[in-house]
This record gives structure tokens, C-alpha cells and sequence, in this order.
């Protein structure tokens, strides 16, 4: 995680990251270090490890949310692992990318692909914001958007499935907000957790995309549908992570969990430790929830 010393509206990002607001609040800044510090703190009370860096560079101003430009993949079809740098569509993210965090990560992960040459060509993949893992069944999600650009993907699955012992397999669809916007990250209508999927299929709209993807998503878990309105609140922007007692911890956001319907509410709390977390200011300017602040490290 990343905690912030220049938290504030990007406005580069703000055109077509609908959950985004501008905001005049002189104390923004402030207000985020707060709520990552109660986050942070949340983590570590559930007995989760956390590694925390610092904000880079002062323009860097969304580096709260580091999920976007790496991901790391270690298991039985990574054994030695793999580290991905992934190409973003912003100039002001590109500063997010930490070489301290690069070079840490190195040490543990053998194989390394840098995506990022494709930003000079208009191609964009912003890595666990776009792609949703399911390693269970060997498949990788993604709604296209302009952070998701079909010559990214393509590149990237043939350099995952490089270093994998078993092909995944790539699913694509498009998504698309109740005013027809294209949702920009898929990670803000899907959530695949231990045992169930969290998804906001309506913003699927084309009929045989969303068939395709529902039938695939559920072959081994429970559905957790959720509403625009659940969506609006963050909803499916939620992550499941295992704690030191290998205990299953499902990360929210308190504006999320308070916006679920009783019984999507009730289905999560009986079969996942909720970790709740006030992020309010985080939300309202960034754009982005619980999820986006963590980047996940397996080893």
C-alpha cells in the first residue's frame, strides 16, 4: 500500500473515470492520510501483513492506488513467480511506478515482463484495475475501456501464459454505466472471492457477453448480484485476502458496506471476517475504493 503526501483530483484522469469528483478541500490531503492510516491499521488488527511505501513524486497524486501498475503471481502455475509492470493510460500515473517497489519484488519473483514500452503506442492495460484473476479456474477477466486496449491485452496473455504451466484463458466484454459510459476498470463491477463472485452484470449489456461470462464466473462459486446502486457505492470494488492464519479477510470499504442490500450484506458478513474502512475523501476524489488501494503480493 501506498500512503499519500499529495492526495488530490488528478485531472487526467477525471474524464473518463466517472466515479471521480473534483474537489476544492485544502484539507484533502490530510483527510486521506487519516483514513489510509485507520485502513492500515485495520489490515494489521486482522493479522494481515502489510508492506507500506510512500508517495513518490508530489504529482503522483493517485499512487494511493498501486494495483494499477503491477501485479505479482506466485503458485502452482508460477513456481518460480512473475512480476508484471503494466502500461497506464495517464502521464501523471507512469510516476507511480515505484523502482524501489520494482526491485524489491525482483527478489522474489524470477520472471519479469515490462508492458510499459506500449504506452508509446496508445496502449494501455492498468493491470488488477482491468484484470480480474481467477486461478482456480485458470481464466483472466476484462471489460474493455480506454485503460484496456485489445493489442495490451493480447501481448499480456501471451506473456502471462509464457511463464504459466497451464494456459489461462482471457475472457473480454464490455461494460457500460447507466447514462451508456464505459465503466473504465473492470475491478469496479467484479470481485471473484474464495467461494462466491461479487457483480454487477447489468452493466453488461450485450446478452451473450454477459451469458458467456456468468456461465464461466459460477462453474465452481456462489453469485453475489449487485445493483447500480450497490456499484455506485463501490460494491464489487471489494478484495479477498488471506491473513497470517490463513483466514479468509474480505477488504470494504464502509461506504460499500453500508450501500449492499440486507441480504447481499448478510451473504458476505457469514462467510468472510469483514474489514470495514472509512475512506470517504479517498473515494469521492480518487475514484477508486478498498480494492484500488492494495496491491496484492503472493509468495
Amino acid at each position: 500500500m501506498v500512503r499519500p503526501t499529495n492526495f488530490c483530483t488528478n485531472y487526467e484522469t477525471l474524464n473518463d473515470n466517472k466515479f471521480m469528483n473534483e474537489s476544492k478541500d485544502k484539507d484533502s490531503n490530510l483527510k486521506a492520510q487519516t483514513e489510509f492510516d485507520s485502513f492500515t491499521s485495520n489490515l494489521q488488527k486482522n493479522d494481515v501483513a502489510v508492506d507500506i511505501f510512500n508517495q513518490p513524486f508530489p504529482e503522483a497524486s493517485d499512487a494511493i492506488f498501486p494495483n494499477n501498475w503491477f501485479s505479482t503471481h506466485k503458485n502452482k502455475y508460477f513456481p518460480e513467480g512473475l512480476l508484471i509492470i503494466y502500461p497506464m493510460k495517464s502521464s501523471l500515473r507512469r510516476l507511480e511506478r515505484n523502482p524501489e517497489i520494482i526491485e524489491k519484488f525482483k527478489k522474489n519473483y524470477k520472471n519479469f515482463v515490462d508492458l510499459t514500452y506500449l504506452e508509446n503506442e496508445n496502449e494501455y492495460l492498468e493491470s488488477t484495475g482491468c484484470l480480474i484473476f481467477d486461478n482456480l479456474n485458470k481464466r483472466v477477466y476484462c471489460s474493455l475501456s480506454e485503460r484496456a486496449t485489445k493489442k495490451a491485452l493480447y501481448l499480456f496473455i501471451e506473456n502471462f501464459n509464457k511463464f504459466s504451466t497451464e494456459k489461462f484463458e482471457l475472457i473480454t466484454f464490455s461494460s457500460f454505466d447507466l447514462n451508456g459510459n464505459s465503466i473504465y476498470h473492470t475491478n469496479v463491477l467484479l470481485s471473484i472471492l474464495e467461494n462466491h463472485v461479487v457483480i454487477c452484470d447489468e452493466t453488461i449489456k450485450d446478452d451473450n457477453e454477459r451469458k458467456n461470462v456468468l456461465e464461466k464466473l459460477t462453474l465452481n462459486r456462489s453469485l453475489v448480484k449487485l445493483s447500480f446502486g450497490e456499484l455506485k457505492n463501490f460494491g464489487c470494488n471489494v478484495l479477498m485476502v488471506k491473513n497470517n492464519q490463513n483466514e479468509n479477510i474480505l477488504i470494504i470499504s464502509q461506504t460499500a458496506l453500508d450501500g449492499l442490500s440486507e441480504e447481499n450484506r448478510k451473504v458476505l458478513s457469514e462467510n468472510y471476517i469483514i474489514c470495514v474502512n472509512k475512506i470517504n475523501t479517498i473515494e469521492f476524489i480518487g475514484g477508486g475504493s478498498a480494492r484500488c488501494m492494495v496491491g496484492e503480493i503472493f509468495e
